[in-house]
């Protein structure tokens, strides 16, 4: 039995079972959650759709069980046509859009069950996705690629395209580069450039570190190969965070990629999600105060540096004390990034790995991932804690001098 063949059976939500009867056939699929979402947003994908022949969208109406409200559901529903076909006694309906596209639409909302508050966008992800999977399993969507996004984004003509150049079996995701769209709103619309130049300057971090891990990880922008999908089990049941989850597992089991060709996000503050963007910039509102907004030290991206250095040298056969003996990173206080080893057990890991992997090669692979995208946010987090805490915005930008390890980052400039 083959891997994706087993996730189907033992892992994959009961969604994917419904499937018996549908014969349909496509040459791309897009997998969107919808949580109290506005008819203009359903509209622009089914359009969207109609102008890509071929395409499914999987769109998983839901919403949490402490959440009664279930009008807006009923009304992008009720949108739609008579549907072409429904699965037996389960709420999964198919709804024919122009040129052999369609969309294909999980109701956890209205006839069906609510969603665990704790599971929340993650669950409705990963229905759409192991849906999406089943699918191409079953040869009935061309493309090996499950794209998805939310009902924020609007997407460029080349969408689908994008993908052909990547070797599936090489590849594991795919990330559009991104920007928010303006609301014409300043206090939004500046609250919102605050947070995406939070997040860019995070991974530029990461890149200049030269961590493998340096790329963005939000839900809008990802594109995941349907074998390297089912390996990793899928989505993370979780209400926030399951992107980042995810990508930290298929960055174990093949190369990430992020793309030149960029979606677009409209910028909005919500509360669909406890944390991510929409909270995020709904806080930043709140707070009345963006000078003050919380920014990393760039210095906790040097023993960043320093610790991948060291990971390098151990690879390459160094000692632990040889290795960090060679660390010159301006800054860096030595015995700060030995206590850092310590609390996070090199040790232990490197042992493991002195033990399992002969080769340069296998123990660079090991110890990478061990100190993988979580373990690198802990890392991180823990310098942080210990000497370097979190600049106010104004003291960023003088720490930063408007540049950010070589890649220039765009500052908003801030009402007064």
């Amino acid at each position: 039995m083959s891997a994706v063949a087993k996730y189907l059976q033992h892992y994959a939500e009961p969604e994917s079972q419904w499937l018996e009867s549908f014969s349909y056939r496509f040459a791309q699929c897009l997998a969107i959650p919808m949580y109290k979402e506005s008819p203009a947003n359903f509209d622009y994908f089914c359009d969207f759709a109609s102008l890509h022949p071929g395409t499914l969208l999987i769109i998983v109406l839901n919403r949490p069980v402490s959440d009664h409200e279930q009008l807006w559901a009923q009304t992008l529903i009720n949108s739609l046509s008579t549907p072409l076909w429904q699965a037996a006694h389960h709420p999964l309906s198919y709804y024919p859009l122009a040129q052999h596209s369609g969309v294909l639409l999980v109701d956890r909302c209205v006839t069906g069950a609510a969603i665990a508050t704790e599971q929340g966008v993650g669950l409705a992800r990963k229905i759409a996705n192991d849906i999406a999977c089943q699918l191409i399993q079953r040869q009935q969507i061309q493309q090996p690629w499950i794209f998805n996004t939310d009902a924020d984004a609007r997407l460029p003509q080349d969408y689908f395209t994008s993908a052909e150049a990547f070797d599936s079996n090489k590849h594991a995701a795919l990330l559009f580069s991104y920007q928010h769209i303006g609301a014409n709103q300043p206090t939004l619309d500046t609250a919102t450039q605050l947070y995406e130049l939070s997040l860019a300057y995070y991974v530029a971090g990461l890149a200049w570190a030269g961590s493998p891990y340096a790329y963005h990880t939000l839900g809008s922008i990802m594109v995941v190969n349907y074998k390297h999908y089912a390996q990793v089990r899928g989505f993370p049941k979780r209400a926030g965070a399951e992107d980042f989850y995810l990508l930290n597992k298929l960055a174990k089991t093949a190369a990430i990629v992020s793309l030149d060709t960029s979606i677009s996000i409209l910028s909005r503050a919500s509360n669909r999600v406890p944390f991510g963007t929409g909270p995020a910039v709904q806080q930043i509102i709140a707070s009345g105060d963006y000078d003050a907004m919380p920014f990393y030290d760039p210095a906790i991206f040097h023993y960043l540096r320093a610790m991948l250095a060291i990971i390098s040298a151990l690879a390459n056969g160094a000692t632990l004390q040889a290795a960090l003996h060679t660390i010159d990173e301006p800054g860096v206080d030595k015995a700060l990034l030995e206590s850092a080893l310590i609390h996070f057990d090199l040790y232990k890991a490197l042992h493991h790995t002195n033990s399992h992997a002969k080769t340069q090669t296998q123990r660079l692979r090991q110890l990478t991932t061990w100190f993988d995208s979580f373990k690198t946010l802990k890392f991180l987090h823990y310098i942080r804690d210990m000497a370097y805490p979190m600049l106010a915005y104004s003291e960023w930008q003088q720490a930063i001098k408007q540049q950010a390890f070589g890649q220039e980052l765009q500052l908003p400039e801030l009402a007064s």
